[in-house]
């Protein structure tokens, strides 16, 4: 029902990624197939060499969604584990609401990622996220490797 892609320059800024000492999670609103569907995406690496297990939230465990909390709640719990605070992790979305307004009021840090046009959501008709203000805007998904 729901086509997906790899966004433009996932698979290179993942492998990148997967050689730093950084931990990665996934907060999602899709279901069970999202990380063998990232991993047959993303190509030469596994899955489990790139994201922390948890350090990932999907609705469909939580029967919520997001922009509801309980996903963020799950992703800081996990972080606090970590010895992480969520002022310390960046949390990079394409949806202004269930994205960058609902990872701002969970205490991460923003990014928003404005560079397909296929997948993003302004969501300027939604109170909630008119004048919110990621942290950072990228326009290409390698632009997060010098901001981090």
């Amino acid at each position: 029902a729901n086509p997906t892609w790899p966004m433009p320059g996932a698979e290179e800024l993942l492998s990148q990624l997967a050689k730093s000492d950084k931990a990665l999670g996934i907060v999602s609103n899709a279901q069970g197939f999202t990380l063998p569907l990232i991993e047959e995406l993303a190509g030469g690496f596994g899955v489990d060499s790139v994201f922390d297990a948890n350090l990932c939230a999907f609705s469909y465990r939580y029967r919520q969604a997001k922009p509801a909390p309980r996903l963020f709640d799950v992703l800081c719990g996990g972080l606090n584990r970590a010895g992480i605070a969520p002022a310390q992790a960046i949390y990079v979305g394409n949806d202004r609401l269930n994205d960058i307004w609902a990872a701002s009021q969970a205490g991460l840090r923003t990014a928003w990622f404005a560079g397909d046009r296929r997948s993003l959501r302004a969501r300027s008709d939604d109170a909630k996220a008119v004048g919110v203000k990621p942290d950072l805007i990228l326009t290409r998904l390698d632009q997060l490797i010098d901001c981090i």
